[in-house]
């Protein structure tokens, strides 16, 4: 009897575990924003040695995040066979450093700070899905960290599939349109005196 107790308490296990690590034999996906736009940051009149990304406690892990806005809009999710390669703040820094970094910076330049806001699948639907990204930059001085200039960036992207790889393809895409943007947004500012460029 004590036996048969100890077996159907394994069985019970092995079923539980089951359930929070996915179907039997599914592998963890590990996603990050694949290749990057060709950026030349050479030609930009504002040099930039310099960037840094933070992020709020909920975004600092790899964890691919969604939300259900029409069901749950509070609640925030994170799928389990997929993740990020890394936290997505080190993934939005990477791209960002190509995007605005000389590959061969000479002296001087200033700071790129940003502080990332958001970064989720958000469905509106249980078939309707979109990638948020928001996040606010600051152009800071190379000497005594003055403010030169600041802007915050929003964009959105609609989700292919309403999925996990939907949704990490999707958060790519927007994360290299708002590299583009912050690179025109640095372009357009007249501070390359201020900047060492």
């Amino acid at each position: 009897m004590r036996g048969g107790t100890l077996a159907a308490c394994a069985a019970a296990l092995v079923a539980v575990a089951g359930c929070a690590g996915g179907p039997r034999g599914a592998q963890l996906a590990s996603h990050d924003f694949g290749d990057s736009p060709a950026f030349d940051p050479a030609v930009l009149a504002i040099a930039v040695r310099e960037v840094e990304v933070s992020a709020p406690s909920w975004l600092d892990s790899a964890a691919l995040q969604y939300r259900l806005a029409y069901d749950s809009p509070t609640r925030r999710y994170g799928y389990r066979d997929s993740r990020w390669a890394a936290p997505p703040g080190e993934l939005v820094a990477q791209l960002l450093r190509k995007a605005v970094i000389a590959p061969a910076p000479g002296a001087g330049g200033c700071r790129l700070r940003v502080a990332l806001e958001e970064f989720e699948q958000r469905f509106d639907a249980p078939q309707a899905s979109r990638a948020v990204l928001a996040l606010h930059a600051e152009l800071v001085a190379p000497r005594g960290g003055a403010r030169i200039a600041a802007r915050r960036f929003e964009l959105e992207r609609a989700a292919a599939s309403a999925d996990a790889r939907g949704g990490a393809q999707a958060l790519a895409q927007a994360a290299a349109a708002l590299a583009g943007e912050v690179r025109a947004w640095l372009g357009g500012l007249d501070a390359g005196a201020r900047c060492g460029g």
